[in-house]
């Protein structure tokens, strides 16, 4: 997935229904100033959050770092998602390498079998497509 595809949720979807145990996501996403409530940090935080927990597929979500663009500053914060839309690392607003232990094959069957609202819940096996077929058209 590459930087504004994060806001379609039918890209993460499209790319778990193929058979993606893992997302990557190459961004260069501005925001108004290096400031944690900057509106579009936010989005760019949110994003990836909402679609690692309704596809139940961990995303590694990697941003550029700049101080000056045609749009603000390339706002940073590469990180990786859990299923749960967990951040378990980032750089924040700096350059660098967020490292963290993931088995994605493990963190997806964590969130299959526990469910993220009650027990046995599992977003991709109880979707009902016919409700949105309309989507396409």
């Amino acid at each position: 997935m590459i930087c504004y595809d994060k806001v379609f949720p039918e890209v993460a979807r499209i790319l778990k229904l193929k058979g993606a145990d893992l997302i990557i996501c190459p961004t260069a996403w501005p925001a108004e100033s290096k400031d944690e409530d900057a509106p579009n940090l936010k989005l760019y935080k949110i994003a990836n959050e909402y679609n690692a927990i309704v596809n139940m597929v961990p995303i590694i979500d990697s941003n550029g770092v700049s101080d000056e663009t045609p749009d603000g500053v390339e706002c940073g914060h590469s990180r990786i998602i859990n299923t749960r839309g967990e951040t378990l690392a980032t750089t924040y607003f700096d350059e660098g390498m967020a490292v963290a232990e993931l088995d994605p094959i493990e963190d997806i069957n964590a969130s299959q079998w526990k469910g993220l609202f009650i027990p046995s819940t599992n977003l991709m096996k109880d979707r009902k497509p016919k409700t949105y077929a309309g989507i396409s058209e």
